[in-house]
């Protein structure tokens, strides 16, 4: 789900998990993270239920965080597919699972539009990693999101 951080303190439809507070007995309340989802949207779905039942999602300003180590896992068309078949997939459980409507034709015309752009014809890792959220997106709604499915190895290989 697309987000832009607002430029003072305001209610927010969803918050991103990269600095996400929230007080335990409110993320016991609703059950903590869903285990269906892995490596993307996590965040868009543990905010909707947070707001749904605990009450509002604020971005706050002021708030800093600094990250300390770590390191990125990569820029090959390998990597690129695996990250984007889960975001496909993850994409249509989310969206499904909140009622988003149009969510799964939404995503099918996000994953054809990525995969016919000139910009993904040019390039071997942008096709590999926009015919993998496709295949994600095309994953989710064949089992209908029944939970973390690993990915197929034959889509991360170029």
């Amino acid at each position: 789900m697309r987000r832009e951080a607002p430029t003072q303190d305001s209610e927010v439809p969803v918050l991103s998990g990269a600095a996400l507070f929230v007080r335990k007995t409110a993320f016991d309340q609703v059950g903590g993270f869903d285990d269906n989802i892995f490596l993307y949207h996590e965040d868009d779905d543990i905010t909707l239920r947070l707001r749904q039942q605990v009450g509002a999602a604020w971005f706050i300003s002021e708030a800093q965080v600094m990250h300390q180590g770590g390191h990125s896992s990569g820029r090959s068309a390998a990597v690129a597919a695996l990250k984007a078949w889960h975001m496909g997939r993850s994409l249509v459980y989310t969206t499904t699972k909140h009622r988003i409507r149009s969510a799964y034709r939404r995503a099918i015309w996000s994953a054809l539009k990525q995969l016919l752009s000139p910009a993904t014809i040019m390039s071997k890792r942008k096709f590999y990693k926009n015919r993998a959220f496709l295949q994600g997106v095309l994953s989710a709604h064949d089992d209908q999101g029944s939970g973390h499915q690993p990915c197929p190895y034959a889509i991360i290989q170029p």
